[in-house]
């Protein structure tokens, strides 16, 4: 019994030993703490380590705890090298809402904040950033820049976004060293008007989609990653239109930020605003055309078909005249035919079944004449007038005595 008790005695020794261990590994792995923040669906912020991150109003659901602790990771990145320790921001891979504003009080003389996006290393040049995943920052000291939005001019911040476009957006970037070009475009509901996920339902940017790549090709969509694409490059510029995916209609306009750049490297280049008009996406059912009226839509149907409910085009009956066949739109006009009738479709009318004026040539027609054919009623007679009889000829005056 002794030994029984003296062996369940080590053992638990033993899982307490370990059980400290892994919380001792847990927080090596963690960091130190550097400062812990509740912050709510009314925004805060956190600071610690010659950092501040400024969460605004809407980027949260609910209360949630923030945490700032040292990380040994390094983020350098081509030739931007990281100056100082990076801070861990927690709770790890948290997705805000809107985007956060980084900044950095201290740094070298030409400062660029990198953090991670998407999977991607992201430098913005400047002490500050805005970021949209919770996760490791630092600040590095600033170098050339491979990715430069030339068309359109973008926004440097949420609050100031740059143009709106409506339906479709064209882009035009110079690349340096970059054989792959990967983009991620956020849209971000600043409003709070959308009671949907705008960027899709998974970890990717799936809100909008490219098209008509040129100086390059398009090698992944979002369905590949979480990136919104990914463009092999094959010349120093790209061009492309970006146009609604699974963000679907934009009846308000919404914030889109634009991370991009090569494997290694990419950058925040900026921001612009983005809706649609009333009749994006609208096919009037494939019966008529959608067209704005003033800041409504409306569906211009074709003939035979009228104007539904939410931009639709319905088909109307037409038995004007008509008392069977079909009515134009798949059912029958009334009030039908007799069990005697048969429908004449093309008129619409109902008609004898079996009708005497039928004159199908396959018939035959009793008062045919056709002078080929012998009449039976001349059959074994002999014309009257004939003079001639069988067996001899006599005067046609007189008799064959005599007086």
């Amino acid at each position: 019994m002794r030994i029984a008790f003296a062996t369940r005695n080590l053992l638990a020794l033993s899982v307490l030993a370990s059980l400290a261990m892994a919380c001792k590994e847990d927080a090596d792995e963690m960091g130190e703490l550097i400062s812990r923040e509740v912050i709510g669906p009314m925004g805060g912020s956190i600071s610690g380590s010659g950092l501040t991150l400024q969460v605004p109003a809407g980027a949260l659901t609910a209360d949630t705890e923030f945490e700032l602790r040292t990380s040994m990771k390094d983020l350098s990145a081509r030739m931007f090298k990281q100056d100082g320790a990076a801070v861990d921001i927690g709770p790890d891979d948290m997705r805000l809402r809107l985007p956060a504003e980084l900044t950095f009080d201290r740094g070298p003389d030409e400062p660029a904040v990198l953090f991670e996006q998407d999977g991607l290393t992201v430098a913005a040049i400047g002490s500050s950033a805005w970021i949209n995943e919770l996760g490791t920052v630092a600040v590095a000291t600033a170098d050339v820049v491979t990715a430069e939005v030339l068309e359109p001019a973008l926004g440097g911040s949420p609050s100031s976004p740059g143009m709106t476009f409506r339906d479709l957006a064209h882009f035009r970037v110079a690349l340096t060293e970059s054989p792959n070009f990967n983009l991620s475009m956020t849209l971000y509901d600043t409003e709070q008007v959308y009671d949907k996920p705008l960027n899709g339902n998974g970890d990717g940017d799936c809100g909008f989609e490219l098209g008509n790549v040129l100086g390059g090709s398009l090698s992944s969509g979002c369905s590949e990653g979480p990136v919104t694409a990914r463009v092999r490059v094959t010349s120093a510029e790209i061009e492309y239109d970006v146009t609604p995916y699974l963000s679907g209609k934009l009846d308000t306009p919404v914030v889109v930020g634009v991370v991009g750049g090569a494997d290694d490297l990419a950058f925040h280049l900026g921001f612009f605003s983005f809706d649609t008009s009333p009749c994006f996406s609208e096919t009037c059912s494939g019966y008529g055309t959608c067209e704005v009226q003033g800041e409504n839509a409306a569906c211009l149907c074709n003939e035979g078909y009228a104007p539904g409910e939410e931009l639709t085009c319905v088909c109307v009956p037409d038995c004007s005249g008509r008392e069977c066949g079909g009515n134009g739109c798949g059912d029958q006009c009334g009030p039908g035919c007799g069990e005697t009738e048969v429908c004449q479709e093309d008129i619409g009318q109902c008609v004898p079944n079996g009708d005497p004026t039928d004159t199908d040539a396959t018939d035959t027609d009793a008062t045919d004449t056709d002078p080929t054919d012998t009449d039976p009623s001349t059959s074994g007679t002999t014309d009257p007038t004939d003079a001639t009889t069988d067996g001899g000829s006599t005067d046609g005056g007189s008799s064959g005595t005599t007086t």
